[in-house]
């Protein structure tokens, strides 16, 4: 288990909070970050010191989260859409007392529900946690049709005996966060609009474009409140209310883009 940079009394908030958090970190394959070598899988520390991993990094960070808050929770090996094999984590529903259960794409940093139709987890191999490893026995792998009751041996086998010692951790107890610098964020939200502003023009070459800085303000305060709906139950039509002043005057054409930041390039290409 590892310490969360944040903690809020409400559970169900605090799990997206934390999950919405580690999806943002960048994706990065083992072919690019170890090229040459197998697939490597690096501690919670020495990922949020590279800032960049694969699934299965993220499920780790994330299953330690959920696991230091003391919430029951596992890390899923199987496969899914689109990734193909991949790494989930899985915890209790919260107050279902182990009926039923959650499974997190720490990609999205969305949670299914084990029976949801639109899940991406197709395949589940094996489940493991700081306790086992538990391979599936069961005459399914779709998660819709499994029971994860872990104790039930004609569904789950453990690797390791129960009465064995506790295995031993790699992962450091402590985590090391360090607070945002503003000046640097608003250094860079500057680059991106400078570049994604031009950008927008040179595609545009053949007709002069026109910038409504009423328009900008108002978004600029809008999109902080956006990124709290990955995270809480804040309702659109609250969203919409604050631009009356601009569609009671223009024709408002658009949707956000919302993804954790790697560099410009990426933006501009979007």
């Amino acid at each position: 288990p590892s310490h969360p940079p944040t903690s809020t009394q409400d559970t169900i908030h605090h799990m997206n909070l934390l999950a919405h958090y580690v999806s943002l970190i960048p994706f990065l394959p083992d072919a690019i970050t170890f090229s040459g070598s197998c697939d490597i899988w690096t501690t919670s520390d020495q990922f949020l010191h590279m800032l960049a991993g694969d699934e299965e990094e993220h499920a780790l960070l994330l299953c330690n989260f959920f696991l230091h808050c003391g919430w029951k929770a596992w890390i899923i090996i199987g496969c899914a859409v689109p990734e193909g094999p991949t790494a989930y984590v899985l915890s209790e529903a919260p107050g279902s007392s182990g009926v039923s259960y959650w499974l997190w794409n720490t990609s999205t940093g969305r949670h299914y529900t084990q029976h949801e139709a639109y899940c991406p987890l197709t395949r589940v191999g094996c489940v493991f946690n700081q306790d086992n490893i538990w391979g599936n026995v069961q005459d399914y792998d779709d998660p819709s049709r499994m029971v994860f009751d872990l104790q039930n041996s004609s569904h789950w086998k453990p690797l390791f005996p129960t009465d064995m010692p506790p295995l031993l951790s790699v992962q450091q107890d402590t985590l090391q966060y360090s607070e945002t610098d503003t000046e640097q964020v608003k250094i860079l939200q500057e680059r991106i609009e400078r570049s994604v502003r031009e950008h927008i023009m040179s595609l545009r070459s053949r007709f002069i474009t026109r910038w409504n800085r009423l328009c900008s303000r108002k978004l600029q305060a809008l999109l902080p409140r956006l990124e709290e709906r990955f995270s809480s139950s804040t309702v659109v039509s609250e969203h919409y209310a604050e631009l009356t002043e601009i569609t009671a005057n223009f024709k408002l054409l658009g949707f956000p883009i919302h993804w954790g930041y790697s560099d410009i390039a990426d933006i501009t290409s979007t």
